[in-house]
């Protein structure tokens, strides 16, 4: 298993390439030989998790995405201060 935080992405692919493994993700999908699990939330007070979920058999991949504000941040705020603070992990 590998965890990945949201920073350590930014680098990974390209804007193209982000482009053209979406539309494969997602043509596969449509062929059947992929998965897209709706997206899931659990609240509990003021935090809320939210998990998207998805796998290509074919290759060999899966995967999931958890993001959770920071815990005790009642204000959902970035590290920057604006507004819809999220955390992927």
């Amino acid at each position: 298993m590998l965890l990945l935080h949201t920073d350590e992405l930014k680098d990974l692919l390209s804007g193209e390439e982000i482009i053209e493994c979406v539309e494969a993700g997602y043509r596969q999908w449509a062929g059947g030989v992929a998965f897209n699990h709706p997206r899931q939330s659990l609240q509990a007070g003021p935090t809320r998790l939210r998990i998207i979920s998805g796998a290509v058999p074919e290759l060999g991949a899966i995967g999931t995405r958890a993001v959770l504000p920071a815990i005790g941040d009642l204000g959902n705020r970035r590290d920057d201060g604006g507004p819809d603070s999220d955390r992927a992990y």
